[in-house]
Order: C-alpha cells, then sequence, then structure tokens
C-alpha cells in the first residue's frame, strides 16, 4: 500500500518525479569524511574516540571499523587499493595501505623507525603519475623532502635530498602537468621557488627563481595552479615585476620555462576554469580592493571582469559551476556581508543571488557546494536556522533552506558531501540532532521505465581518446582519485573524450544519476 501511495506522487502527466529526498542518520562516529569507493565499497576515516579506517554500506549495523588508529588522514585511492598515513600507536605516523580488510591493511614502510614521518608542516602533495605517488616525509637522517611511492616497501623512496643532511626543503603545492610533478620548495640557493620532477633524482631540478635575493630572504611563492588550454598557470611573486611585483605566469606543453602573462595581484582565491576562461580575485591597484578577474590565458584577455563592491573589495571565492553557471561567494558592501552570487559569463549576467543572512554585515558564511536531484546545495548560515543545508535554482526566491537538521537556530555544521554508489554521504558535526555519519538515499532506477544509464568504456585503459556510451543522455563528472573535477561533459548515446593531456593513472566518471565507472589513463 505504501508502494502504491509513493508511486502516486512520484508519477505526474505520465512522467516520473521524485519528491524531495530526506537525509537519513546513520552511525554516532566521530568526524566522518574522506570518503572513497573502493571495489563496490564505500571506506571512510573517523578521528577522536572511533580514528581508524572505516566502511559503510550505508546502513548502521553494515558500518563498521577496518583498523583502529590513534591518528590517520589523507586518505586517497591509487592502483586499486586505499593508502593514508596514520599512527598505530607503536611506530609513529607513518604511510600505510589497505584493500579494505583487515589483515590487508598494512604499513607500507617505516620510513622513519625513531619518530613520525611527517612533521605538522608538511602538506601531502597527492599527486599521482607515472605509476607513482609523490609525498614530503623524513626519515630521521634527512629533513623533510621530497619522497615517491609504487605501493610496496623498497618502491617507498626519497627522490632527492634537496636540502643535505638534516636540512628540510619542505615540498609543497603539487601538480602534475606534462609527465613531470611542479611544486615549490627550497633548495638553500634560493627561497620558496618552483621546481619540477619526474621521478628522478637528476630530474628534480628548479624551474625559475622568481624573486632573486642573495640573502634568500625573499620567496616567489607560486601558487594557485591551474591548467587550462593545455598550459600550466600559476601566480607568483617576482623580483622582474616593478609595479606590482606580482603576475600570473604559464608554462606550456612544449616549453616548462614560465612566460608571464599579465603583471596582476592575485588574491587567495585559486584560478577557477570556467567555459572558455577562468577566474579569479585580484586587487584593482591597491590590495584592499579585490574583485572578480577574468581571463582567458592572454595578456590582453585577463582583466577586471566586474566591480562587484564599488566602496571596498568584494573579495570573489568559493568557486562552483552548475548547469552551465558558475556560483561564487562575494561582499557586495559591509551592510550586506558575504553572499551568493553568479555569472554567466557576462557582465550582464553577474549579480547577487539572495542576501540569506540580513544581520547587518554578518553575511551567510557559504561553504560546501554539493549538487542533489538535480538542485544546487550548500551550506549557509542564517540566523532562524544556524549553518544548515540550503538549495538554489539561481533566483531569489528560489534560494530557500533545504534542511534544517538541527531544527531552530541549533547548527548541524553538516559537511563532507560525497556522491558514491548511489548515496550522498555527509557528516553532522554539532547540535541536538543524531552527530556523525549521514546520507541521502538517490532514487532508485526500479522506480522508471527510464533507468539510470549504463555507462560502457572503451579503450580501457587508453593514452588518448576514450568512447563513452550511455543508453540514454545524462552529464557527467571526470574526477580524479582524491575528488577533483577535471572536466563535466554531456553524453547523448556516445562520445569521446579526449584525455591525452591528463596526467597518467585513475580517473573516475560519475552521472548525474550516480553511476561510476574507473578508467585509467596510461
Amino acid at each position: 500500500m505504501k508502494r502504491i501511495i509513493l508511486l502516486s506522487f512520484l508519477v505526474f502527466f505520465g512522467k516520473l518525479t521524485y519528491c524531495q529526498i530526506q537525509p537519513e542518520f546513520i552511525k554516532n562516529v566521530n568526524s566522518p569524511g574522506n570518503f572513497i569507493e573502493l571495489n563496490g565499497e564505500v571506506y571512510l576515516i573517523c578521528s577522536g574516540t572511533d580514528s581508524g579506517l572505516w566502511k559503510t554500506d550505508g546502513t548502521n549495523a553494515g558500518t563498521i571499523q577496518i583498523k583502529s588508529f590513534s591518528s590517520i588522514r589523507d586518505m586517497f585511492k591509487f592502483n586499486n587499493m586505499l593508502y593514508f598515513r596514520a599512527d598505530d600507536g607503536v611506530n609513529g605516523i607513518e604511510l600505510w595501505k589497505s584493500d579494505g580488510t583487515t589483515p590487508g591493511t598494512q604499513m607500507v614502510k617505516n620510513i622513519n623507525p625513531t619518530g613520525d614521518f611527517m612533521g605538522s608542516f608538511d602538506l601531502w602533495l597527492n599527486v599521482v603519475g607515472l605509476n607513482e605517488f609523490f609525498f614530503t616525509a623524513e626519515d630521521g637522517i634527512h629533513g623533510r623532502e621530497l619522497w615517491k611511492s609504487d605501493g610496496t616497501e623498497a618502491g617507498t623512496v626519497m627522490v632527492k635530498d634537496m636540502v643535505p643532511g638534516s636540512g628540510s626543503s619542505e615540498p609543497q603545492k603539487g601538480i602534475f602537468f606534462n609527465n613531470e610533478l611542479y611544486f615549490t620548495s627550497s633548495d638553500n640557493s634560493v627561497g620558496r621557488e618552483l621546481f619540477k620532477s619526474d621521478g628522478t633524482e637528476v630530474g628534480t631540478v628548479l624551474v625559475k627563481d622568481f624573486y632573486v635575493d642573495p640573502t634568500i630572504t625573499n620567496n616567489g611563492f607560486p601558487n594557485h595552479y591551474t591548467i587550462f588550454d593545455n598550459q600550466l598557470f600559476f601566480y607568483a611573486n617576482s623580483s622582474d615585476l616593478t609595479a606590482t611585483g606580482h603576475g600570473l605566469f604559464k608554462i606550456t606543453t612544449s616549453s616548462s620555462v614560465p612566460q608571464l602573462v599579465k603583471e596582476v595581484r592575485i588574491n587567495s582565491t585559486p584560478l577557477y576554469k570556467f567555459n572558455n576562461a577562468f577566474y579569479f580575485g585580484s586587487p584593482s591597484g591597491t590590495w584592499d580592493n579585490s574583485e572578480l578577474w577574468k581571463s582567458d590565458g592572454t595578456a590582453s584577455g585577463t582583466s577586471v571582469f566586474t566591480e562587484l563592491n564599488a566602496t571596498g573589495a568584494s573579495n570573489p571565492g568559493l568557486f562552483y559551476e552548475f548547469n552551465n553557471t558558475l556560483y561564487f561567494v562575494a561582499t557586495p558592501d559591509i551592510a550586506t556581508g558575504t553572499e551568493l552570487f553568479k555569472t554567466d559569463g557576462t557582465v550582464g549576467g553577474t549579480q547577487m543571488v539572495k542576501n540569506i543572512n540580513p544581520l547587518n554585515g554578518e553575511g551567510s558564511s557559504i561553504y560546501n557546494f554539493f549538487e542533489l536531484e538535480g538542485v544546487l546545495h550548500f551550506i549557509a548560515n542564517e540566523p532562524t536556522y544556524g549553518w544548515e543545508i540550503w538549495k538554489t535554482n539561481g533566483t531569489d526566491a528560489g534560494t530557500t533552506m533545504a534542511y534544517d537538521i538541527n531544527p531552530g537556530p541549533n547548527t548541524s555544521y553538516s559537511g563532507n558531501f560525497t556522491k558514491l554508489l548511489n548515496k550522498i554521504f555527509f557528516s553532522v558535526g554539532s547540535g541536538p540532532q543524531q552527530q556523525g555519519l549521514w546520507k541521502f538515499d538517490l532514487p532508485s532506477a526500479d522506480l522508471s521505465e527510464m533507468s539510470l544509464s549504463k555507462i560502457e568504456i572503451y579503450p580501457n585503459p587508453t593514452k588518448g581518446s576514450l568512447h563513452i556510451k550511455t543508453q540514454t543522455a545524462t552529464n557527467a563528472s571526470i574526477l580524479t582519485t582524491d575528488g577533483i573535477l577535471k572536466k563535466k561533459i554531456d553524453i547523448n548515446g556516445e562520445t569521446t573524450l579526449d584525455v591525452s593531456t591528463y596526467a597518467p593513472g585513475v580517473y573516475f566518471i560519475s552521472t548525474s544519476e550516480g553511476q561510476t565507472v574507473k578508467f585509467i589513463k596510461q
């Protein structure tokens, strides 16, 4: 009887329309996150009293701990295994791997037998390529240096001792481009500058000393990497630039020599690709006047896109593309605070979506965009509800509170929304409702004759082109193993995806209906 009533609500004028999905509590575990699918099961890590590697099938009974650790973080998938750094209470923080079973969860290598292999200032590079991954480590003899691993003890080695002895080069901010790892580091002859590595000692070299300083007290600080139009763009401080001392640079596939695109400051906002350009926040003349900029990768095509705050800095950031619209947050004035904006790529199509929090100057503190049932959702703060889940269709009237998980002004602090295996898993961190692991169950395919698209791909592995077939039209996201969006595509029966410029490694194609397949770029 319940199924008949449910279907009567779902069918409207002969078409299937889904009711709003309700969030469901799974289990009270501490700070669940870092969700990853492996061989048809979902794995996650927790901290605090529940610190360890876990897996879940979306039920309370099916959410179990694989192995307990006193600390665990930075999990990613590589060659059909889970890798992470963890402390088992005996060996300190070391590199571990797991096949998803307790016996198959083992330390890869005791890199530092006398302590932790990673210090508090290290940044896990999480870059996969050349059938190896790179990371920062110290072995108790050398400082924090660049390491690599193929997943075996013998294949886990230091790439280069860039600062000989116990000193540290502290590699950070890595990106894989043109079959090489680009990262920031210091080798005692320069400050923090741009280096690259092909995974060998001789092939780990300085790319450019942007801020030339004989005292090595100033740094180029290259950052905000993005690959656009088969070129690597980034931002750096440069002693060669006299107007601002800062610039947008690029490296091409034919030359690793950085080329200046335009002298411009860039704030803490990463470069974000949208349609045929990328966007970022940049001060126009002074640091306190950061506005929205747009670039097509050329000097003439890099300029202020629109000024959103006429009296101060709008500080645009938190960009997210949805339905051919770029959403972001910005501050139009002091009284409004930071709120939700959108653009279609034209100045006339750029506007504030809604003033969610009307309290003077507080703003709605938006974070964590995610998609549910074809609608854009996010977390926002509003005095009636606190920090809860909101949704938007891009209009003021269509931007509303979607789920008040902790009713009233109590805040849920939901986050870590991850779509895997026809579910969206997330965490709830505060409030009187059950804290811990939650989910949205996405609609099942058997409720409609229009079943979810089955994805067929070939060849797999591939070096260049990947052919993708589906039974029905759909849209999909191309994701890296750590969940970074590479590209969004529309699939109408069959399409071909050019992956020739992708770094070698594992990628995923995830459709909007929840279907996911893996492919390997050789």
